[in-house]
């Protein structure tokens, strides 16, 4: 047949000639509806559209990708003080917690909030692009192998583990960190 039925497919059914049969019955009738269709799409003159995905990416892997960018482009209208001031507020700054938050942008709330919040911001366009093609090459695996909760879920738990291990790594260290990487 032209068209193979997916249960048709190597070790979906046992070897017995039920088996079998049931998979000739499956396959020809998947047979028989493409036919169909394209029966009636011939006969209206209006092709069958096919309706595959050109990029197949998860929607959470979009919507982070979303997020980034629009992070980024938020922070690229801004003035550029109050563009530092920002990324500064959302950077993980080790020194935040060696007493210096209040002295640093965003104060206490970047304390508790900056070990998500650093991952959102990027230092340039290269770094966001970079970034961004890392996270559609393996984001999308990860995030259909795992589904768009536990790959969310993962991805945020990366970034705070990241963000502990520099903690532990650079006690009281003034440099932000930034970016998901």
């Amino acid at each position: 047949s032209p068209r193979e039925h997916p249960s048709c497919q190597l070790g979906a059914f046992g070897r017995d000639q039920g088996s079998l049969a049931s998979c000739r019955v499956a396959s020809e009738r998947l047979t028989t509806a493409v036919r169909q269709e394209d029966a009636a799409s011939h006969q209206s003159g209006t092709p069958r559209v096919n309706r595959e995905p050109i990029f197949n990416v998860p929607g959470a892997v979009l919507a982070t990708l979303g997020v980034l960018i629009a992070v980024h482009a938020a922070l690229s209208f801004l003035a550029p003080d109050d563009a530092n001031w920002w990324v500064l507020a959302l950077a993980f700054i080790p020194a935040r917690y060696s007493g210096l938050a209040n002295e640093l942008p965003g104060g206490d709330v970047s304390a508790v909030t900056s070990f998500v919040t650093h991952m959102l911001v990027h230092a340039d366009l290269t770094h966001l692009i970079f970034n961004s093609a890392w996270l559609l090459a393996f984001g999308t695996v990860l995030c259909a192998r795992l589904g768009s909760f536990r790959f969310l879920t993962f991805s945020i738990a990366g970034g705070i583990s990241g963000a502990l291990l520099f903690l532990v790594i650079n006690p009281g260290l003034v440099a932000p960190v930034i970016g998901a990487s």
